[in-house]
């Protein structure tokens, strides 16, 4: 299987991906349902996922399988060489076996293509599925803080699961 990542930026000013193709991405999120697992703190519509992806700090990348669109991840909350990683596969990919292998690929890629020493997740502690592939695919689990998420579908707060991996931890190349 061959993963790769697109980054969404300019060449010559030209952005790699256009507001279409970036609309047509969350549509498919919430089609197949993910909108309101990815989103889990509010309502997410194109224009604002467009916007999103558009905003200072955000580095947001097309994850490709074999070609296909498989998803997207977006690093943000930058602090120093650390981010926030938060992910999104598609239906194609969740479900028959491919998730964590193109989860690992992601991580991997990220740490081999970015100024990045380590990226961290918040999931909310009720989304147990997602726990178990945060795990599968090399994170470590820091703690939970009480209430740190709010889950918009619920309208209530639940603790947010922290989670991080380091480059050392995914590329071993001795850097620190």
């Amino acid at each position: 299987m061959n993963v790769d990542l697109v980054p969404y930026t300019y060449v010559d000013g030209i952005p790699t991906m256009s507001d279409s193709y970036l609309m047509d991405l969350f549509i498919r999120c919430r089609e197949e349902g993910s909108d309101e697992f990815v989103f889990y703190d509010g309502p997410m519509d194109p224009v604002g996922f467009v916007n999103m992806c558009k905003a200072p700090g955000n580095h947001v990348f097309l994850i490709t399988v074999d070609g296909e669109p498989g998803g997207f991840v977006w690093l943000n909350g930058w602090k120093e060489y650390t981010a926030t990683a938060h992910f999104c596969f598609f239906k194609s990919i969740r479900g028959n076996g491919k998730a964590v292998e193109v989860g690992r690929a992601t991580v991997k890629w990220l740490f081999e293509n970015m100024e990045l020493e380590a990226m961290y997740g918040m999931t909310p502690e009720t989304y147990k599925p997602v726990l178990l592939f945060v795990r599968a695919i090399g994170l470590h689990i820091l703690g939970t803080l009480p209430k740190g998420a709010w889950v918009y579908k619920d309208q209530k707060h639940y603790g947010v699961v922290i989670s991080y991996v380091t480059r050392e931890e995914v590329l071993n190349d001795g850097r620190r």
